[in-house]
């Protein structure tokens, strides 16, 4: 769109033979009426937006986006706020997006990539954790709230209604992810966790500004929801936090005791890779040395050397 969000809306535009299509606005009013007269069959949607927005606006774009966009073919969902860091008014209370705001992209079933890092989510819960599994079961990669500081304007920093219990139904039900990003509070008691929930398929955990207490225990409760996880990312540490009536600095610990976490699962996935490499060597030495008492290694190699031999005959 214009720079100038100047443009003159069409009506009942039907471009299905788009497979990606990507919207660039400043306000969200904006976005929103523009959807509202096309219809899309893209497999890919991504929407840049120049501000953020409060929930009514964000539920109601997620909801025309229900009746702009084919439920079936879209595998793909972007949505980014261009310097989210840096809008004084993305932590305001208005902009904390209710735990209910998802549930209009919940009909498109055959989701791959979400990507909503931009949003301040902290209502997201456990029961919200269970919808989403639900609604999402192919998805590969999920980033959801971990692009802000969730900081207040007086000076907290906030937390997050999702528990443990929540991240394990995801990663237990979504069997593809390879990508996680939430932010959650690891404090909580872990015994609700299943023996079943581990996904050896995650690699790249997001934790964006997510709490932590014990290195060790979450480290423990993590290498068992997600033993296959390499990588942990989380956001530096703040350093001013605003008050509204000027700057205070405040301890923000969450980065520093995040770094033993990495640490941990750095080492723990090298003796892991180290203990498969060995694991798969001795089990082919087995499984030769079995071969071998039953005979067939013997037999194999006659028939290799018959069938190197008929190649090799002298031609007469």
């Amino acid at each position: 769109m214009p720079d100038d969000d100047q443009y003159e809306p069409a009506e009942d535009i039907n471009l299905p033979t788009i497979k990606r299509f990507s919207l660039h606005v400043h306000g969200l009013d904006q976005a929103t009426e523009f959807m509202q007269q096309i219809k899309l069959r893209p497999v890919s949607v991504d929407f840049i937006l120049g501000d953020v927005a409060p929930t009514p606006f964000i539920w109601g774009f997620f909801d025309q986006l229900s009746n702009s966009l084919d439920h079936n073919k879209l595998e793909i969902l972007k949505y980014s706020i261009e310097g989210i860091v840096d809008n004084l008014h993305a932590n305001q209370y208005i902009y904390k997006l209710e735990e209910n705001a998802l549930e209009p992209l919940f009909i498109f079933r055959n989701l791959v990539i979400v990507q909503l890092e931009n949003f301040w989510m902290p209502y997201l819960d456990d029961v919200m954790a269970v919808q989403i599994a639900y609604a999402w079961p192919h998805l590969e990669e999920l980033k959801l709230g971990m692009g802000q500081d969730w900081q207040t304007n007086m000076g907290q920093l906030c937390t997050s209604a999702l528990m443990l219990h929540g991240v394990g139904y995801i990663t237990s039900h979504c069997r593809k992810l390879n990508t996680l990003g939430l932010v959650f509070d690891p404090t909580d008691d872990c015994a609700m966790l299943k023996a079943e929930w581990t996904n050896e398929n995650i690699h790249i955990l997001d934790m964006g500004v997510s709490p932590i207490e014990n290195p060790i225990a979450i480290t423990a409760t993590l290498l068992f929801l997600m033993p296959g996880v390499k990588e942990i990312w989380t956001k530096p540490a703040l350093k001013n936090l605003s008050l509204g009536i000027g700057l205070v600095l405040v301890a923000d610990w969450r980065a520093e005791r995040w770094t033993p976490v990495l640490e941990m699962v750095t080492v723990f996935g090298s003796v892991r890779d180290g203990a498969k490499a060995d694991g798969r060597a001795e089990a082919r030495k087995d499984l030769l040395e079995e071969l071998a008492k039953e005979g067939f290694l013997m037999m194999m190699r006659i028939k290799r050397g018959q069938k190197e031999s008929s190649s090799e005959q002298p031609e007469s």
